[in-house]
């Protein structure tokens, strides 16, 4: 059977949620022609990126990455400013991701229906795709689609962050009547790292983990 969801086994303090929903409507993108608000989809709000944007406030910031989804020699792990302060538990999450280069790492809010899709795909040990579940997950509103079927994941209240197979499923989201807000990091993954985290995770979180 194939995983397709586990709990991740990096333990961090949970940060106050509405302290994160103020911080990302201060420092969120104000671009509004970027795909996925276009369509109806997130709000971005970067958290930290490989090189020190110009702007943290603009979509071009996402362009380092996204024209070059490998690694570069002048490459580091910038935070944005004041995030590492508000959200010391966040900020150690993302640093212990088996990441050797983050590409970049952001809070995402939902504003729309998110229809099933794949993320862009690459060959890595799946599942491969980190997210930190941030807001209430009493209110999730993030699952799989399999043969036509829902498929919810049970977020551990405590262990936030979790990984999901991106290349045996589609994930989607439905609406939601309230702030829901994510936390995704991509980047270039350390292969060793990852099946070590990932093995590590599985055993710890059995009971939650889910096989297709």
């Amino acid at each position: 059977m194939t995983v397709i969801y586990t709990p991740i086994d990096i333990e961090f303090d949970i940060p106050d949620e509405q302290t994160v929903i103020d911080w990302f409507h201060a420092n969120k993108i104000t671009d509004t022609d970027y795909w996925e608000y276009e369509e109806g989809r997130h709000e971005w709000c970067y958290v930290a990126l490989r090189k020190d944007p110009s702007n943290w406030h603009t979509y071009d910031a996402w362009l380092d990455w996204s024209k070059e989804r490998k690694p570069i020699d002048d490459a580091g792990l910038v935070f944005h400013p004041g995030f590492e302060e508000a959200f010391p538990g966040l900020a150690k999450c993302v640093r212990e991701l088996p990441f050797d280069q983050i590409g970049t790492s952001g809070f995402i809010m939902q504003i729309g229906t998110i229809p099933p899709h794949n993320d862009a795909t690459y060959e890595m040990t799946e599942p491969r795709r980190y997210i930190i579940y941030v807001t209430d997950p009493a209110y999730n509103t993030f699952h799989f689609v399999h043969n036509g079927k829902k498929i919810w994941p049970q977020i551990d209240l405590k262990y936030r962050c979790f990984a999901f197979n991106n290349t045996a499923v589609e994930h989607a989201a439905d609406p939601t009547n309230r702030t829901k807000i994510l936390l995704s990091t991509v980047g270039i993954m350390n292969k060793a790292k990852h099946e070590a985290l990932l093995q590590r995770s599985v055993e710890k979180f059995a009971d939650k983990v889910i096989r297709i």
